[in-house]
């Protein structure tokens, strides 16, 4: 009775409850979807981040990463191989070392960050062999490849010879002249101006490594489930041997807080507009209430109680704060759902999107988070809201309820 009581007050006031249908579903469309264009931005920073160079993971000695030095290196000895063995099918792992020396042209001298690595695995874990602009990867063992703005500063050009002067890991000279054989261009300044490739044989051999390593890069195509599954693996088998696994969080720690702020920031631009949306309806709730004050004070005098009344008014906003969540949720997720599919394009800031090496076609993902989140939020705050209106009635007198206009 209560509910089909509460149904037909509800529809009493048709525009007003239709208005009322309107802000709840537009507010929880823009909750839907804002936040998973967020999630789906995030998603391919990440996947930009990570795929660029550092991938999802890697394994180091404790203090490499705060204090990159060629003696923090380490044997992959038969305990990390087992450690390696363990890991899911599909994920990906390649070693990579990590030096600095001094690169001379013919005309000019500039310090660069070395990085040995192996040709044939590396476009598993790192986009860099696929952006060569110039020339083509390593291939013989002399070759080296850098960054544009390194190969421009220089004044170096394909085919040409550069020395490299460094330290090598036993505290000797680590001398070399090598060969340009691509340039490539990540979008990323500093990698651009001071990142240059060679093979990891190469450097095993000019710095002296003797098969050491500073990193095992791990990633995948696979998703992310499964790379933490693999880091939380190679946690537990490592632990005790002096060497960590660092996640993408740690390895690009400035990706992960700028994510963390923007996540902050949007919530809390979620919250206003909610509290907005509610205050606005509480206020229409209190007017319905007010015009129907003669009409719960003649019921009340007939012997209705309060508490029936509350729980019909309540049961009123809790079908329409129902109604217009589930409406705002079914088309908050068809527009999120189709420009999953079709992309949303931001074509004026290409240009910014580029630099980070991401496309300006972004696709928003529909989880559970994003979907259930925002419309339960709206819905129990005008839930909660709408005990105002009943609240009132608790305090109504009948006599003055009755002579109200």
């Amino acid at each position: 009775m209560i509910l089909s009581l509460a149904w037909r007050n509800l529809w009493r006031r048709r525009r007003r409850t239709i208005a009322s249908l309107t802000a709840i579903a537009l507010t929880c469309v823009i909750v839907i979807f804002l936040p998973a264009l967020q999630s789906g931005s995030y998603g391919a920073m990440i996947r930009s981040a990570n795929g660029l160079l550092d991938g999802y993971a890697q394994i180091q000695r404790r203090d490499f990463l705060d204090k990159p030095a060629m003696r923090l290196s380490f044997s992959v000895n038969k305990t990390v191989s087992s450690a390696i063995a363990e890991l899911p099918a599909g994920v990906q792992v390649v070693p990579r070392d990590i030096s600095y020396a001094l690169l001379s042209s013919r005309k000019r001298s500039l310090g660069a960050q070395v990085m040995g690595v192996n040709a044939e695995l590396e476009n598993r874990v790192s986009t860099i062999p696929g952006r060569i602009i110039s020339g083509q990867y390593l291939h013989a063992d002399n070759h080296i490849v850098l960054g544009d703005a390194l190969a421009r500063n220089l004044q170096v050009n394909l085919g040409e010879t550069v020395d490299m002067l460094g330290m090598a890991r036993d505290g000797s000279l680590a001398v070399d002249v090598l060969t340009v054989a691509g340039i490539f261009r990540t979008g990323m300044r500093e990698l651009d101006r001071q990142l240059v490739q060679i093979k990891l044989a190469r450097f095993d051999q000019t710095f002296a490594m003797q098969g050491q390593r500073h990193a095992l890069v791990i990633g995948s195509n696979t998703d992310a489930a499964l790379l933490h599954q693999a880091v939380t693996t190679l946690e537990r088998s490592l632990s005790g041997t002096g060497l960590v696994v660092h996640d993408w969080k740690k390895l690009q720690a400035g990706v992960y807080y700028s994510i963390q702020l923007d996540m902050v920031s949007g919530i809390f631009m979620y919250l206003i507009l909610i509290v907005i949306v509610t205050a606005s309806l509480l206020n229409n709730m209190m007017m319905s209430a007010m015009e129907r004050t003669r009409e719960f004070g003649m019921m009340m005098a007939l012997g209705v109680k309060p508490g029936l009344l509350g729980r019909i008014v309540w049961t009123e906003i809790v079908l329409m704060s129902g109604l217009g969540t589930l409406l705002g949720m079914l088309l908050g997720s068809a527009i999120t759902l189709w420009y999953s599919v079709n992309g949303l394009h931001f074509e004026s800031v290409q240009a910014v999107f580029e630099q980070f090496g991401m496309s300006s076609t972004l696709y928003p993902e529909l989880t559970p988070l994003t979907l259930l989140a925002g419309p339960a939020v709206v819905a129990g705050s005008l839930i909660l809201a709408g005990l105002a209106p009943v609240y009132r009635l608790f305090h109504l007198q009948i006599i003055a309820a009755m002579r109200s206009v």
